[in-house]
């Protein structure tokens, strides 16, 4: 005859109840990081990084949550400890590679991403050596590059090999910078190999890896810098055939309190960790960096008590408008774009199919346009999965072109300021 052990009862009820909590609270944080609410999702995941089973998870988006709160040094003890489950253990790599790069330890890195299957990215990373990369010379604390040309969007000329000036946009929502492949040729830049990159509509484009000993930016020179190889000398025709030969994306600009003053016509590096000067009527907004380096603010379209708060992700790099739409936005608006006529434009993966329309109000923070030139069709969707949380629309040129945008990458903040930044 069978008898059932009461102790044993308890404890296996016991054991039930904890791990059905543990899946509640961790459904519950996760619920949290895709409503964008990233706070009140830090709170919850350390709450559960503290119990048993659950918690080792929640170390993993606690370290997603560290970098984009601009904290790699965080994020390093946070994945320290290899996960039990497949999907978090990758998480827990991608975000440890992501940390060390950051903090230029490319050596370590590399290790990361030959153990992840990034050969091509390993072998870039370990051709540094014992080089500093980003090691940057500036006289003084701030320097400006004037721009080449404004619209529709903003060209500075960088100089690399010394001497050789080239035309490349700044973009946001570009990783690191990026040169087309010819110059490349020209001045016998190594190639580590290739990935595949993502752009907009979800198109898809081979992305070389390469690397470049130093690209001077006005005043400033930055040594031993990574590069992406992408064709981009096509990207002329929207200039009126001015030559352009790369784009300045986020993770250079990272390396500097970086202004992008439409209105003064020029890019203005600062030193970080220098004091910033503050402007009168400035906006400033609580800034993220998701992924390795996509701006993310909050913000709301319409009217303020419309819809919102969305998570916009900042990407200058929209030619001649201001804000790019997802679904939800055109849903939440009531904004029907069926049997509206559609154009083809260019995209880095390719052409892509949009619709143009106007967003009557859309806001960055507090800081609010009205009757914003949009698009509609050319929205990477994918960009959710990767990161666990919705990215609701792109906010971009004409949205700050009567302004100036600054990234503070110390103080995780954006700083909109009407009319720019005056004379200095």
């Amino acid at each position: 005859m069978l008898t059932r052990n009461p102790a044993c009862s308890r404890i296996a009820l016991f054991a039930t109840l904890c791990l059905s909590h543990a899946a509640n609270a961790r459904q519950s944080a996760d619920e949290l990081l895709s409503e964008g609410r990233f706070a009140e999702a830090r709170d919850a995941y350390r709450v559960l990084s503290r119990s048993d089973p659950g918690g080792a998870a929640a170390l993993v988006r606690l370290a997603q949550l560290a970098l984009m709160a601009g904290e790699p040094e965080r994020a390093m003890v946070l994945t320290e400890t290899p996960q039990p489950e497949a999907g978090d253990e990758q998480r827990r790599l991608v975000f440890r590679q992501r940390a060390i790069e950051r903090l230029h330890r490319f050596a370590e890195a590399a290790e990361i991403a030959e153990a992840r299957g990034r050969d091509a990215r390993a072998a870039q990373l370990r051709s540094f050596g014992e080089s500093e990369p980003y090691r940057i010379e500036m006289n003084g604390d701030r320097v400006e590059v004037p721009f080449v040309r404004t619209d529709p969007l903003p060209v500075v000329a960088l100089t690399i090999g010394g001497t050789r000036e080239i035309n490349c946009i700044i973009d946001t929502g570009g990783d690191e910078l990026i040169l087309d492949p010819e110059l490349a040729d020209e001045f016998g830049l190594p190639r580590f190999g290739s990935k595949e990159g993502m752009f907009a509509g979800g198109k898809r484009a081979q992305v070389e890896y390469s690397s470049l000993d130093r690209v001077g930016l006005g005043g400033a020179t930055v040594h031993d810098i990574p590069v992406s190889l992408l064709p981009s000398k096509g990207m002329g025709r929207i200039f009126g055939g001015l030559e352009i030969s790369g784009v300045l994306g986020t993770t250079l600009l990272s390396k500097f309190r970086a202004t992008i003053d439409y209105a003064g016509g020029r890019l203005v590096l600062e030193r970080r960790g220098t004091e910033r000067e503050r402007t009168d009527g400035e906006t400033v907004v609580p800034m993220w960096l998701g992924a390795s380096h996509l701006v993310l603010a909050k913000g709301n379209a319409g009217a303020p008590e419309d819809a919102g708060p969305f998570v916009w992700f900042i990407d200058t790099g929209l030619a001649a408008n201001g804000f790019l739409a997802g679904e939800t936005v055109l849903e939440r608006l009531g904004i029907d774009l069926e049997g509206k006529p559609s154009f083809q434009g260019a995209g880095g993966g390719g052409p892509v199919t949009v619709t143009p329309f106007v967003t009557p109000s859309l806001s960055v923070g507090s800081f609010r346009r009205e009757n914003v030139p949009s698009l509609f069709g050319a929205f990477p969707e994918e960009l959710d999965d990767a990161l666990g949380f919705p990215i609701h629309g792109i906010v971009s040129h004409a949205f700050f072109r009567t302004g100036a945008l600054t990234l503070d990458f110390d103080a995780m903040e954006l700083i909109i300021t009407p009319g720019g930044l005056g004379a200095e």
